[in-house]
Parts: structure tokens; sequence; C-alpha cells
């Protein structure tokens, strides 16, 4: 139940953004909106590269084995059941966080406008983090070094280890 109340939240917060970034939407823009972000960050996850990585972790003895095929198939049924974004939209409106206007499109209340450029505001403080932190050649240098370090550690407790067990 909690996994479900999350991806309501989500549907909602996607929805609040959208109107807040593309203006007032029909309910079928809004379906395609959803239908677009959900099968982006869904089912195209689970591709090739997904499989590779998969497999090379299962090498690594790090992830399990397991059957790819259903799985990937178990995603794709999962992806066909889309949300029923009337549903949210009708919850949002009951909420008073959107309404629907004189054109029959959706847009935002300005309790709605307020919760969209909240959460707005956290994905592009979020995104500035990963940016930071991540992405930029200081960033990339610095965890590189950090990465090495423990590595050269790593290496040298393996190589500590091993002249135990030959002298034993």
């Amino acid at each position: 139940m909690k996994n479900r109340k999350s991806r309501q939240h989500d549907l909602d917060e996607f929805i609040l953004m959208a109107l807040l970034k593309a203006g007032p939407l029909s309910l079928k823009e809004l379906a395609e909106k959803t239908l677009l972000f959900s099968s982006h960050f869904g089912y195209h996850y689970y591709n090739e590269k997904g499989k590779k990585v998969s497999e090379f972790l299962k090498r690594l003895g790090v992830a399990r084995d397991w059957d790819w095929e259903a799985h990937r198939e178990r995603r794709h049924e999962a992806n066909e059941k889309h949300p029923d974004v009337g549903f949210e939209c009708d919850n949002l409106v009951n909420r008073n966080i959107i309404r629907l206007n004189d054109e029959n499109q959706y847009e935002l209340t300005e309790i709605g406008k307020q919760k969209a450029e909240t959460y707005s505001r956290g994905i592009e403080t979020a995104s500035r983090l990963i940016e930071r932190q991540f992405l930029n050649p200081t960033a990339t240098a610095r965890n590189t070094i950090i990465a090495d370090f423990f590595l050269a550690v790593m290496k040298l407790l393996i190589q500590d280890t091993s002249s135990i067990v030959r002298e034993i």
C-alpha cells in the first residue's frame, strides 16, 4: 500500500509540474505526457545495455541469476497498465490543487502553483547537487582520486592477506 501511495504522489507531482511548465493541458495531453514520462523511466531502462550491466554484476557475484526475458516481459506488462490520469486529476480537483477551465483544460490553482513550484525547485536543487558532486570536471577528478585510494587500500589488504596465507 505504501508503494501505491508513493506512485500516486509521484504522478500528482508530475501532473503539477507538467501544468506549471506547459500551461493548461487537456486530459488527453496530460495522459500523453504521463505515458512518455513513465515509459522513459520504466520499460526503456530494461534494454540490452541494462541486460549487459546485469550480466556483468552477476559475474562479479553481486547480482542474482535470473531470467532476464521474463523480467523484461513483466516490466513491459506493468508499463502497459498506464496510470489513470483522469482519476488523479479528479483527486487534484477535489483537493483544489488544479481546476478544469472553460476550454476543458486543466490548470493550476494558486495552491497548485505553489506546490508545483516547490516540487520544481526540489528537482532543480537535486539536479544542481548531482551536477556539482558528480558531473563537473573537479568532481570527476575528486571522485577518481577517492576511488583510486580505495582500490589501492583493497590491493594492499589483499596482498597482506595473501602473504599471511602463504606463510601458513
